[in-house]
């Protein structure tokens, strides 16, 4: 619940982090969960902090070492899914990164071929 209001907090605003964990505290599947503790309650814990602290490496680089090491924990737990679910819930983000730099190395493209003259009619960057 701690790593899920840590997420809601980088995501959102504190607000938002802790009503996510209130949520997953009053979910029945996370009760039940306890009641009969199992290794998907280690996936869960390791995977959810794991997120956590790749969201939170974003401000300290440091973390995200922490953050694959835990991955790593969640593998030895249950498998590759252990770490297949944190990549997976990180991907939107890399993908909006790689959007941002495809972008940004266009416009400056677009701004050279301005600078030069652009007299080539090609007007694909703009």
């Amino acid at each position: 619940m701690v790593s899920t209001f840590f997420i809601g907090r980088t995501l959102a605003d504190e607000r938002r982090g802790l009503t996510a964990a209130v949520l997953v505290g009053a979910s029945l599947s996370m009760h039940l969960m306890v009641l009969d503790p199992k290794v998907d309650t280690a996936l869960t814990a390791m995977t959810t902090l794991a997120i956590a602290l790749m969201l939170e490496g974003r401000k300290v680089p440091w973390l995200r070492l922490l953050a694959w090491a835990v991955a790593g924990l969640a593998v030895l737990s249950k498998g590759p899914i252990g770490l297949g679910v944190p990549v997976l819930a990180l991907l939107p983000e890399a993908f909006q990164r790689v959007a941002r730099c495809v972008l940004g190395l266009a416009r400056c493209a677009a701004q050279a071929e301005n600078a030069q003259g652009g007299a080539s009619g090609d007007q694909a960057c703009n």
